[in-house]
């Protein structure tokens, strides 16, 4: 997958919007579990790319940076996972400190249960 980013972004600095966007259509496609923080990273700087190239407000060019907004949106790592629920417990009923306060966009609790 992160040959094909590259190989994206190589399309990009040859300002080929249409053949990145071809060349991601498999990584853009990966379900919410595959969607590794790696790849989202890479998509990233792959899109900054986009932004300065000279079809950056071409209608193809803005639909492919949505599409990598939402890839981001749903990919697994610790600043681009999902918002955690408003309250996580234990297994023994505790609420957290971090869900006794607002939760973030960019945050992700875990709890685990005492055996």
């Amino acid at each position: 997958m992160l040959a094909l980013i590259d190989a994206a972004t190589a399309h990009l600095q040859q300002a080929e919007v249409e053949g990145a966007t071809e060349k991601l259509a498999p990584v853009l496609a990966l379900p919410g579990e595959q969607r590794l923080e790696t790849f989202a990273q890479r998509l990233a700087e792959m899109r900054d790319v986009l932004r300065r190239c000279r079809h950056a407000t071409s209608r193809s060019s803005i639909e492919l940076q949505q599409k990598v907004e939402e890839f981001r949106a749903g990919a697994l790592g610790p600043h681009l996972s999902r918002r955690p629920s408003a309250i996580d417990r234990t297994a023994a009923g505790r609420t957290t400190r971090a869900a006794r306060r607002p939760a973030t966009a960019l945050e992700v609790t875990t709890v685990t249960p005492r055996a």
